[in-house]
Protein backbone atom coordinates (compact mmCIF):
# COMPACT_ATOMS: atom_id res chain seq x y z
CA UNK A 1 0.00 0.00 0.00
CA UNK A 2 1.22 3.41 -0.94
CA UNK A 3 0.07 6.67 1.46
CA UNK A 4 0.27 10.42 0.68
CA UNK A 5 -0.06 13.61 2.64
CA UNK A 6 -0.89 17.35 1.92
CA UNK A 7 0.33 20.26 3.54
CA UNK A 8 -2.31 22.15 2.00
CA UNK A 9 -1.89 26.04 1.04
CA UNK A 10 -3.57 28.28 -1.27
CA UNK A 11 -0.63 28.56 -3.64
CA UNK A 12 1.54 25.73 -3.09
CA UNK A 13 1.72 22.79 -1.13
CA UNK A 14 3.87 19.94 -0.05
CA UNK A 15 3.21 16.39 -1.12
CA UNK A 16 4.82 13.24 1.05
CA UNK A 17 4.33 10.14 -0.51
CA UNK A 18 5.45 6.56 1.43
CA UNK A 19 4.61 2.84 1.16
CA UNK A 20 4.06 0.75 3.85
CA UNK A 21 7.80 0.58 5.34
CA UNK A 22 7.60 4.32 5.81
CA UNK A 23 10.02 4.65 2.54
CA UNK A 24 9.72 8.22 1.02
CA UNK A 25 9.06 7.71 -2.89
CA UNK A 26 8.60 11.18 -3.14
CA UNK A 27 8.65 14.86 -0.98
CA UNK A 28 8.04 17.59 -2.97
CA UNK A 29 6.43 21.05 -3.13
CA UNK A 30 4.06 21.76 -5.68
CA UNK A 31 1.30 24.26 -7.71
CA UNK A 32 -2.25 23.88 -6.13
CA UNK A 33 -3.96 23.16 -8.80
CA UNK A 34 -6.03 20.60 -9.97
CA UNK A 35 -4.06 19.54 -12.74
CA UNK A 36 -0.78 19.50 -10.85
CA UNK A 37 -2.08 17.45 -7.73
CA UNK A 38 -3.90 15.15 -10.08
CA UNK A 39 -0.40 14.64 -11.94
CA UNK A 40 1.50 14.31 -8.54
CA UNK A 41 -0.05 11.20 -7.34
CA UNK A 42 -0.60 9.36 -11.02
CA UNK A 43 0.75 6.28 -12.12
CA UNK A 44 0.54 4.70 -8.36
CA UNK A 45 -3.03 3.38 -8.29
CA UNK A 46 -5.55 4.09 -5.64
CA UNK A 47 -3.27 5.75 -2.83
CA UNK A 48 -4.58 6.93 0.34
CA UNK A 49 -4.23 10.44 1.28
CA UNK A 50 -4.09 12.85 4.61
CA UNK A 51 -5.34 15.77 3.88
CA UNK A 52 -5.22 18.65 5.93
CA UNK A 53 -8.25 20.81 6.84
CA UNK A 54 -8.51 24.23 5.51
CA UNK A 55 -10.33 26.56 2.87
CA UNK A 56 -8.89 24.71 -0.24
CA UNK A 57 -9.31 21.08 1.55
CA UNK A 58 -12.84 20.72 -0.63
CA UNK A 59 -11.92 21.12 -4.12
CA UNK A 60 -9.30 19.25 -3.33
CA UNK A 61 -10.97 16.00 -1.79
CA UNK A 62 -13.41 16.30 -4.31
CA UNK A 63 -10.25 15.76 -7.11
CA UNK A 64 -8.44 13.25 -5.57
CA UNK A 65 -11.95 11.04 -5.13
CA UNK A 66 -11.73 11.57 -8.76
CA UNK A 67 -9.12 10.43 -9.58
CA UNK A 68 -9.41 7.33 -7.84
CA UNK A 69 -7.84 8.05 -4.29
CA UNK A 70 -9.14 7.85 -1.16
CA UNK A 71 -9.05 10.74 1.27
CA UNK A 72 -8.92 11.51 4.98
CA UNK A 73 -8.69 15.16 6.55
CA UNK A 74 -7.64 16.54 9.87
CA UNK A 75 -7.54 19.56 11.89
CA UNK A 76 -4.08 20.99 12.28
CA UNK A 77 -4.56 22.42 16.51
CA UNK A 78 -2.51 25.35 17.23
CA UNK A 79 -1.11 24.69 20.93
CA UNK A 80 -2.31 28.18 23.11
CA UNK A 81 -1.54 28.42 26.43
CA UNK A 82 -4.98 29.08 28.47
CA UNK A 83 -5.11 29.14 32.17
CA UNK A 84 -2.15 29.25 34.47
CA UNK A 85 0.84 29.03 31.98
CA UNK A 86 3.50 31.12 32.90
CA UNK A 87 6.88 31.29 33.42
CA UNK A 88 7.85 31.55 36.79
Amino acid sequence: MVYGAIDLHMRYSQIRIIDDTGTVLRDQRVVTSRERLVQVFDGRGAIRILLETGTESEWVAQTLEAAGHTWWSWIPITPRCTGSCSDG
